[in-house]
């Protein structure tokens, strides 16, 4: 009887140290991410760790969302659309809460712009637009502080349409795309001549996304997609450096996976570029790439949200932030979901490691962020009409914020 006794203790000591070594497996494979409703973070980490974020208020503005966002963090401006193809600007101030500064009407051709818009907004201009006015033709134009247009030009494209576009010293570069490839258009920043045109992609490629920006002297552009005609091919992100002085183009860095997800952003970091990729599953990748002749670093995975499958996620937004980036996205319930879209922002460093991961407003959506020194600017929709600022900022300088 005692050695049965004894055998049944050595069981029952065994069976306790499997399911411990179980339990402890287990707990290192699960996500660090956690989806709780009632929480404003979706994290294990504690809420006063970074990101800070203080709401500056909000504002009414009757009148479409915002298009596009620019200027600088300590004073925002926005484009609207309207419904009649108008366009408004507007200018804010945030030293004192979030108050209109400027409430701009510009005045273009009617007509001019009838679909996908965007802008570089600047301090020194007030925009540098470029409307599609169809799937064959485009407006680049630009105005002056006060509203005046100062040029305006339209650009036959045949097959393709633009996708991004991005403002040197005396140009502004748009990228076209079609379903032959990609071409870099450069026109006059003063009078908006043509100038001339450089081939990115040349064989037939289906491009999902891209992005346009300027790093120094340099003008960088990348885009993901898959080769047409290839089935079961692997997604496939390529890149290109061209300089705004001779136009040359050269090659950067190139990634193929299987799933590198459909949306792209893109920002300059000293002489590096952050490229940030998000699926809508939730799963975010992101690699830096170095300036022309430096080796490619891996893309890896910087965020895994698919702890919780209800959510699709989308309009991922990258800033360069002190010795890292900012980084937001809005997700969204599937199915049907009549709620608008919720946005959250969080940090990566240089490596593309996270902080937590927060969430500005449960009843907010189309998130932009705006790069400042003490961290950058968010603005989002709370509503139909009401648009809200929040300054987020994770260490450097500047005032407190509450967590």
């Amino acid at each position: 009887m005692k050695h049965i006794s004894r055998c049944r203790s050595a069981v029952q000591r065994n069976r306790t140290l499997c399911w411990g070594v179980v339990l402890l497996l287990l707990s290192a494979c699960l996500p660090a991410t956690r989806v709780t409703p009632t929480s404003p973070a979706w994290t294990t980490r504690p809420r006063t760790a970074c990101p800070h974020s203080l709401l500056l208020g909000d504002v009414e503005l009757r009148y479409t969302p915002a298009n596009v966002v620019g200027c600088s963090a300590e004073r925002p401006c926005i484009l609207l659309h309207g419904p009649r193809g108008d366009l408004r600007y507007i200018e804010f101030s945030l030293t004192d809460g979030l108050k209109i500064e400027r409430d701009q009407m510009l005045s273009l051709a009617p007509g001019a712009i009838n679909g996908r818009m965007g802008a570089a907004l600047t301090g020194e201009e007030i925009v540098i637009t470029l409307g599609s006015r169809s799937a064959s033709s485009a407006t680049v134009a630009k105005f002056s502080k006060s509203g005046d247009l100062l040029w305006q030009t339209t650009q036959e494209l045949a097959e393709n349409y633009w996708q991004r576009f991005a403002v040197s010293d005396d140009e502004v570069a748009v990228l076209f795309v079609a379903s032959t490839g990609a071409t870099l258009q450069a026109f006059g920043r003063m009078d908006g001549v043509p100038r001339r045109t450089a081939q990115l992609v040349e064989r037939r490629f289906e491009i999902y996304d891209a992005c346009l920006l300027r790093v120094g002297d340099e003008l960088f552009a990348a885009w993901i997609g898959k080769e047409r005609y290839v089935d079961q091919g692997d997604t496939i992100l390529d890149s290109a450096w061209i300089s705004t002085v001779t136009g040359d183009v050269r090659p950067g860095p190139r990634y193929r996976h299987k799933p590198l997800g459909h949306a792209l952003e893109c920002a300059p970091q000293g002489d590096d570029v952050g490229i940030l990729l998000l699926e809508e599953d939730g799963l975010m990748r992101f690699t830096r790439v170095g300036p022309p002749g430096t080796a490619a670093r891996s893309m890896d995975v910087a965020m895994d949200l698919r702890a919780n499958s209800i959510y699709k996620f989308h309009e991922p937004q990258l800033v360069a932030d002190g010795g890292g980036f900012a980084v937001a996205w809005d997700a969204r319930e599937r199915g049907h979901d009549p709620s608008p879209p919720r946005p959250f922002v969080s940090f990566l460093d240089l490596d593309g490691r996270r902080t937590r991961i927060v969430r500005l407003d449960h009843h907010g959506a189309n998130i932009r962020l705006v790069p400042g020194p003490h961290g950058p600017s968010a603005l989002y929709w709370t509503g139909n009409s009401r648009l809200s600022a929040a300054r987020v900022r994770c260490g450097g300088e500047g005032p407190p914020y509450s967590p």
